[in-house]
């Protein structure tokens, strides 16, 4: 079963995930914050890792960098729910840093699905 953690500030969108995924039979695991999912990060084994971009506290972009510095293979899915100016410039700027999908929210649910499944099947 493969496990995947979920970095977002938002209560209701990390419930949302996890609901639809463990449906899929995948182990999620849950970080409220960029600094609680790096920790998470550095110790447990994990398929797939999708973090938020704009988060207090411990933005994305800087979870991603300290995941990458760790782990230089980790699986990340980076998503943005910004305006539209932030979506545009932190997500590739996401991807140059690791991440392999990048996604815009609000993200449709089937296409979020999606991408996990690819990413973990990797």
């Amino acid at each position: 079963m493969p496990a995947i953690l979920i970095i977002d500030d938002n209560e209701e969108i990390r419930t949302l995930w996890t609901e639809v995924l463990e449906e899929e039979g995948h182990e999620i695991i849950q970080a409220e914050s960029g600094v609680v999912g790096v920790k998470i990060a550095r110790a447990r084994k994990l398929d797939v890792i999708v973090t938020d971009i704009m988060m207090p506290d411990k933005d994305g972009l800087e979870t991603i960098m300290e995941i990458q510095s760790h782990n230089p293979t980790a699986k990340i899915i980076a998503v943005s729910g910004g305006g539209s100016m932030l979506k545009e410039s932190f997500l590739p700027v996401a991807g140059a840093l690791g991440a392999v999908i990048t996604l815009q929210k609000p993200v449709d649910i089937n296409e979020f699905c999606a991408a996990v499944s690819t990413v973990a099947a990797a």
